[in-house]
Formats: C-alpha cells, structure tokens, sequence
C-alpha cells in the first residue's frame, strides 16, 4: 500500500509539472509549450526514482505546488506543502526563502511549526534524545557523502571529522573575517547585502526557483534521484532562450538540458562527465542570480519612474 501510494504520489507530482512546462512555454507556441512539457519528464533520474521508491519526485511536486500557491497569496497551504517536502530536507530546504517575501512569512512560521512538533513527537515517541540523533547523524552522513555528488556541505562535515583541530580553527577565521568585514567595510558590505536579498525576494519566480534548486543540488548531499531538482531551472533556462533568443541563452538552456536529461550511465562513463555536469550547473545558477539581481535593479527603476510620474501629476493639479 505504501510503494502504490509513492508511485501515485510520484505520477501525479511529474503530470504537475509536465502541466506547468507546458504553461510557462505555451506562449511561443505549441513545439514550445510540449518541450516544456517534456522537461520535467526527461530528467534522468526519474526511472530509478520510480523504481526503487524514493520521495524526489513527491517532494518537487509539493514545491511546485507551495509555488503555486504563493503566486496566488496563500502563505499557510504553501507553508504545509513545504513542511511536508520536508521529509527530504536536502531538496527543500532552500525553498524557505521565498517566505522572506512580504506578506508570505506565516506559511514559513506555520511550517517550522509543524516540523519541530513532529520532530519532538518522534524524538518521544522513539525516546531518542536530540544530541545523540545529531551525533548519528554525523556519524552516518559521511557514508552517504562517499556515494554522492560533491557538495559543499558534506566535504565541510567530512573535514571537520576527520581533523577536530580544523573546527575550531575553522570558527575562529570565519568569526575573525566577519568581525574584520564589519568593522573595516560596513558601508560596503551593507548595502550588498540590502541589494542581493531584494534581488531575491522581487525576482520572477522561476528564476528564483531554479537558482535555489540548483543551490540545493550543490550545496548538499544528492544522488541522480534527485536530479528532478533542477527542473525549474531547466524550465528558466528555456523561457529566456525564448524571450531573448542569443547565442548565450540557447547555449545555456542547451547544456543544463544536456546536462538533466543525459542518462547516468553515460554520464559515469565519460571522462570527467560529473565534473563537467557540475560546472554546467554552478555556470548556470550564477546565471539565475544575476538574472534575479537585473530584475531588482529593474524593479528599483520602474519604481523610480512611477514615482516621478507620480510626483509631477500632483504637481500639475
């Protein structure tokens, strides 16, 4: 009953996003709205994660639906649908931040609240204390790390374990940099920071849906499961090589597209096909954070200009 119930929720969680493909793609016609159609379903990790059961594909269909559901201004189902996809934090963690936006941080609140309910029921119910879940989980992660792709978090737990030594001197230089960074370029650093979170928090929402979930297949520990990830991204990729057909935007959605869709198997057979796959993939979220950084700016000038149409209509009366 559980593996039909996954299979389901999987089926109807790729048919979601088949639709929303063919939504954002359909107005450059029909040969565009079925390839985004087929984006979601070319992914290559989506038979293996059928076959042996896994949450990925459940887990972007319960983000596809928060995004939804935040695009119509309805933070608390968006926040369930969040919390539930939570079950694989390493896919939805970096999807909390469109929360941060203005009138949308309930749903965040809300699923927070869940989760840390049903973590102390579970740490009850199982009479398991949280610090030595924390110690397991340390313990083990390093096994999965060996088996996946190369991300920034595991390679930072695997040292830290292997040299002791290394966190505290780890935390003294980050603590040490920071202090440094205010203290010498506030006026800077400040300003940066106010203009990256705007940029992220006004940016089209597939832009910032692919950029998080390319973060999130870099950051933490994946295997091709959950490859379904960067679907949003693709997407992304494809709508501005439609919008703004040049050499850079096709070539671009072109080599994510390449990079999702090509089968494991080959990929593991070419030299230096991971490493290759991974540099697509950060070439291309730096590409979607820049994008979300222009729409910022482009946002601020906009607003200048209603601004200043406002401002002389008053004058005129």
């Amino acid at each position: 009953q559980g593996k039909l119930l996954l299979l389901l929720g999987s089926l109807a969680a790729l048919g979601l996003m088949a639709w929303l493909g063919w939504r954002v793609l359909r107005p450059w016609g029909r040969a565009a709205g079925l390839l985004g159609r087929l984006t979601p379903l070319a992914i290559n990790g989506n038979a293996s994660c059928l076959a042996h059961g896994q949450f990925s594909l459940v887990c972007m269909g319960l983000l596809t639906t928060q995004w939804l559901l935040l695009r119509r201004q309805r933070p608390l189902p968006a926040g369930l649908c969040w919390a539930l996809a939570m079950v694989k934090p390493q896919i939805a963690a970096t999807y909390a931040v469109p929360f941060f936006r203005r009138g949308q941080s309930s749903g965040l609140w809300l699923g927070s609240g869940l989760l840390l309910g049903l973590s102390a029921v579970t740490f009850m119910q199982t009479r398991t204390s949280p610090g030595k879940f924390l110690r397991n989980w340390l313990f083990l992660v390093p096994k999965f790390i060996n088996k996946g792709n190369s991300n920034a978090l595991g390679k930072l737990i695997l040292l830290c374990q292997n040299n002791p030594g290394f966190v505290l001197l780890f935390c003294l230089v980050l603590i040490g940099s920071i202090a440094m960074a205010v203290h010498h370029y506030r006026s800077q650093i400040r300003p940066t920071l106010a203009h990256l979170q705007e940029g992220l928090l006004t940016s089209d929402w597939l832009t910032l849906a692919g950029f998080l979930g390319l973060l999130g297949m870099i950051g933490f520990y994946h295997t091709h499961l959950d490859t379904i990830m960067i679907f949003p991204a693709v997407l992304a990729c494809w709508k501005e090589g439609f919008r703004r057909p040049t050499r850079g935007t096709v070539l671009l959605a072109l080599l994510l597209a390449a990079s999702a869709w090509t089968p494991e198997s080959i990929l593991h057979s070419l030299p230096g096909g991971k490493t290759i796959q991974l540099g697509i993939w950060l070439l291309v979220a730096l590409s979607l954070l820049a994008r979300c950084l222009r729409s910022e700016e482009h946002t601020s000038e906009l607003q200048s200009h209603s601004d200043l149409v406002c401002r002389l209509l008053l004058e005129k009366k």
